[in-house]
């Protein structure tokens, strides 16, 4: 995992990006709450597993789930009228966003992500997590490249950051040269 500044940027940059392609403002507060959202999904500390952190944020599997499950919700208040559907869209994009950009930084690490668990068997997971049985993440794959294994970063690798984080600052700043000067 990058630090936080890193997974923020980046959601961000990625979060103007798609709000320019959907033709919606590139800068605007769906970029905060996608920066917000890449931040809270590092919450998920777990000293169990072998890379400090859960499949319960840090899978493509729950990925998933935590894309689709707060989209639906967003859709389903715009659908009665709490929320306009520019902002569902926005709202929508900054899930997307802040989710597959983090889980896209931590797969260049060393710890990696997880991909899907080999089988979905869900009382034994919550039985073994109630234990605090260290083989509790056993049942889940590793994301791992082992042709690039040794090209991998460290988490804390200052230069990971720093190749996340400028690129993502160019997008930012060069979207806020772009937005219209008011009248």
């Amino acid at each position: 995992m990058a630090n936080l500044l890193a997974h923020a940027l980046a959601a961000m940059a990625f979060s103007a990006f798609l709000g320019a392609v959907f033709g919606l403002p590139a800068i605007s507060y769906g970029i905060f709450v996608s920066g917000l959202f890449a931040m809270l999904i590092e919450l998920d500390l777990d000293e169990l597993s072998p890379n400090k952190r859960s499949p319960i944020t840090h899978s493509i599997f729950f990925g998933m789930i935590w894309i689709i499950v707060p989209s639906l919700l967003i859709w389903v208040i715009s659908i009665f009228g709490i929320l306009s559907n520019k902002n569902a869209i926005m709202l929508t994009l900054a899930i997307v966003s802040s989710y597959t950009s983090h889980l896209a930084i931590d797969a260049f690490t060393r710890e990696g992500i997880y991909t899907f668990p080999k089988g979905y068997n869900v009382k034994r997971w919550i039985k073994r997590l109630s234990k605090g049985d260290k083989v509790c993440w056993e049942y889940w794959n590793l994301f791992e490249n082992k042709r690039f294994k040794t090209r991998l970063r460290r988490n804390d690798d200052p230069i990971l950051n720093a190749c996340v984080s400028l690129p993502s600052l160019l997008v930012i700043i060069v979207f806020v040269a772009l937005m219209p000067k008011p009248m």
